[in-house]
């Protein structure tokens, strides 16, 4: 199979007409929780850009979303791939910085 990073996202039940509503969404690896990313509340139109959990001091991983919809059917995120990294990856990044 390998490594196959996926997430799952959990709304926080708020949701408004003229954005997007925070989200938590888990960064799995081989169906390991390896992080949680917490997206804030966006306009529409907006794009939001995190840290991913773990990344190399030098060279920071962003992950980013886009509030999407409109102002008569309400925001929605526009999912894309999150820190995607392996779980060697992850591995080695959590023994270096004390995560587990």
């Amino acid at each position: 199979m390998g490594n196959h990073a996926t997430s799952i996202h959990v709304c926080n039940g708020r949701c408004f007409p003229d954005g997007c509503a925070s989200e938590s969404e888990q960064l799995l690896v081989d169906d390991e929780v390896r992080g949680v990313l917490q997206w804030p509340e966006a306009a529409v139109g907006a794009r939001v850009m995190l840290d991913c959990p773990c990344s190399p001091a030098s060279a920071v991983i962003q992950a980013s979303r886009v509030c999407g919809g409109d102002f008569t059917s309400g925001g929605r995120w526009v999912v894309e791939p999150a820190c995607q990294l392996d779980a060697l990856a992850w591995d080695l990044c959590s023994a270096q910085v004390g995560m587990s």
